[in-house]
């Protein structure tokens, strides 16, 4: 019996996956930059390794309301490069 994915890696599905798994990172690393703050020195690792309401509220004060929206667009593509990642290896 045959993976109903194994036909895809090998076949003419893989380099588009593989374009579309480094374009979301790519873009996940950009919306990624500015999230970088002395209160998140790993950016969105800190927020996300955060432990307390302290620390997450210290995180989110270190970032205004456009970096907010970064940090929001970033988890959403995270959800996007799961099942993409995933597929493509």
């Amino acid at each position: 019996m045959r993976h109903p994915l194994q036909n895809w890696v090998s076949g003419r599905v893989f380099v588009p996956l593989l374009v579309a798994t480094l374009v979301v990172m790519a873009a996940m690393n950009g919306a990624g930059k500015p999230l970088f703050t002395a209160a998140a020195p790993q950016g969105i690792i800190s927020f996300e390794l955060a432990g307390d309401v302290p620390t997450t509220q210290a995180i989110l004060d270190s970032w205004d309301s456009l970096t907010r929206v970064y940090a929001g667009f970033g988890l959403g593509l995270d959800f996007l490069f799961m099942p993409l990642y995933s597929t493509t290896i």
